[in-house]
């Protein structure tokens, strides 16, 4: 049984354990529909859980990867009873043969051999008796001399007949399934633990250009082209502006969102005081400072990319990709490109609200027209900038094709360069705030 991972330090003997081998778990098949599992509240953009492997961090830095998940099939309720017995389950997220809609609910052998997915901890979980008086029936030929209670109790305390079911569990390790022992009434399997590459075969995707004058603008169009050397320290810089982003700009939650949050059982209290958001930050204080005793350069990749999908709350796509790679730099690039993202719109957001709150305090009115920017008058044809399209497209970087000034007024033609599409747009000095240069 694995001790219990105390260490005030990073698991940095992690690279010292034994490969877990030939482990026995009852699984939940995520790569197919599973019409009936509960959302978590963590993962708030699906109502499907991904776990992540927490089992490289001591416990006091694992809170990210704790969550809720509830259960209603009873196939998946005789799981979690057998998962209670041996302590963990595990989610599989991916099958080498992609499920179709004819075949969604295949779970035989020849397609959950080779299955990746994430090893669960259960930390506790509670089971709903069944109230289903039929079985009192005068039909049944039951001889127990307890018809009186339908429910029977199992070995492992847990009711037999149940009508739900709910657990907390902690991520443990990521696996690759090597066989199957049973598939009815839910999937027993054997798997292996699944490590990362080793970082020595980590190269970039796509070869750097030779243009030197280039290289920053080739960076901000693909991230296939960052040397993998350069995308941990700029995966550590977007988490550390993602948390002290949350722990600033905490909005209070409205009195009838309190009403909403009360009756989901959600502590009101922890969400407008900003507890949560203040241990994401210290989880992440810890880890960055003590992330120095990983020397294990694939190690160090993995820990950080599994640490920069929680912080960056990705995507169920995303956190399925993640999961399923065992090369650290694509890791690194799925997680960087989400986040930088999120940040580049959060900016945009914080800018548009201070010019919007700055309007609404100016206690006398002011006559005139807004100013276009000091940098506005160096634009010619070959000029870099930005243009913030919309929410959904965010910040889209292009290069001026053509130039006209029509009094103070801009008509600029940009071509952009995620299509290459070509767009005249109106350089306003009353939408300057769209525009930045480059």
């Amino acid at each position: 049984k694995e001790k219990k991972r105390n260490s005030t330090v990073l698991f940095s003997s992690y690279m010292d354990m034994v490969k877990r081998r030939g482990v026995k778990l009852p699984i939940l098949d995520l790569s197919v529909a599973v019409s009936d599992f509960g959302s978590d509240e963590v993962m708030t953009t699906s109502n499907t859980l991904t776990p992540l492997p927490s089992s490289h961090l001591p416990d006091e830095i694992s809170t990210l990867n704790i969550y809720g998940v509830e259960f209603k099939s009873p196939s998946h309720i005789q799981m979690l009873q057998e998962a209670v017995t041996l302590g963990s389950y595990g989610h599989v997220v991916w099958r080498p043969d992609a499920a179709t809609d004819d075949d969604a609910d295949d779970t035989s052998s020849s397609t959950l051999v080779g299955a990746i997915g994430c090893a669960v901890d259960v930390i506790s979980c509670s089971f709903t008796a069944a109230t289903d008086t039929s079985l009192d029936d005068d039909d049944d030929n039951d001889d127990d001399d307890d018809d009186d209670d339908n429910i029977d109790i199992t070995s492992n305390g847990t009711p037999s007949s149940s009508s739900a079911a709910a657990a907390l569990m902690r991520g443990s390790f990521r696996f690759v399934v090597k066989d199957v022992v049973s598939t009815f009434p839910y999937p027993v399997v054997i798997v292996d633990e699944l490590f990362d590459d080793n970082y020595a075969n980590d190269v970039p995707i796509v070869e750097e250009s030779d243009d030197d004058d280039d290289d920053d603008d080739d960076y901000a169009l693909n991230y296939n082209l960052i040397p993998p050397r350069e995308l941990p320290s700029r995966c550590m810089q977007a988490m550390d502006a993602l948390v002290k982003m949350r722990v600033e700009d905490k909005p209070p939650t409205s009195p009838l969102e309190d009403m909403i949050l009360e009756a989901q059982g959600v502590d009101t209290s922890a969400q407008n005081d900003g507890s949560v958001n203040m241990e994401l930050a210290a989880v992440f204080d810890v880890f960055r400072s003590e992330l120095v005793e990983f020397t294990d350069l694939s190690l160090r990749n993995f820990a950080i990319g599994m640490m920069a999908v929680e912080v960056g709350e990705l995507s169920y796509e995303q956190r399925k990709d993640a999961l399923v790679t065992t090369d650290g730099s694509a890791r690194l690039r799925i997680a960087l490109q989400a986040m930088e993202t999120k940040i580049s719109m959060e900016r945009a957001k914080k800018m548009a609200q201070q010019l919007t709150e700055s309007s609404s305090d100016e206690k006398e009115l002011k006559v005139g027209y807004p100013n276009m920017p000091p940098w506005a008058k160096s634009i010619n044809v070959g000029t870099r900038l930005e243009y913030f399209w919309n929410e959904d497209y965010g910040w889209c970087p292009g290069t001026v094709k053509e130039k006209l000034q029509l009094g103070d007024e801009l008509l600029l033609t940009i071509q952009f360069d995620d299509d290459g599409s070509e767009h005249r747009i109106s350089f306003l000095a009353e939408e300057k705030v769209r525009w930045r240069p480059l």
